[in-house]
């Protein structure tokens, strides 16, 4: 709609992990009305199934780091190659007028390197995501 904007991230090069994606290169995390974030199922509804979004470990009650790395698994849910850099917790809040997100908190893996693959890192070539088919 008019004030709104889709937030997301393009997994086409690889930066730190390595994907083999089952996917499109474009993953959608966040659905904005000017500085303001929409609730998590006002974003969903809203693309419907059109674009590729973030692998959901779990909603409800509060997970531990380690029930959410183990929750990940080897690949996570976008097919690393490697084992996948963290998991990304949102809170939002029920009120009487309905939903509303507070904050964002990411946990990355201690033994991820920022930027292993990139040129500058490596001295060499670019590193592109493959696609399964």
């Amino acid at each position: 709609e008019e004030g709104e904007r889709l937030v997301g991230e393009w997994m086409i090069q690889a930066c730190g992990t390595i994907y083999a994606l089952r996917h499109e290169p474009f993953v959608a995390f966040d659905l904005m009305r000017g500085a303001v974030r929409l609730p998590v199922d006002v974003f969903l509804a809203r693309l419907d199934g059109r674009f590729t979004v973030p692998h959901e470990l779990h909603r409800g009650d509060p997970l531990s780091v380690a029930a959410a790395d183990a929750a990940l698994g080897d690949h996570g849910g976008h097919g690393a190659v490697e084992l996948p850099e963290g998991a990304v917790w949102r809170l939002e809040r029920h009120e009487k007028g309905g939903v509303r997100p507070l904050m964002l908190a990411k946990w990355v893996r201690a033994t991820k390197i920022d930027g292993k693959y990139l040129p500058s890192q490596t001295g060499g070539a670019e590193v592109w995501h493959g696609m399964l088919p």
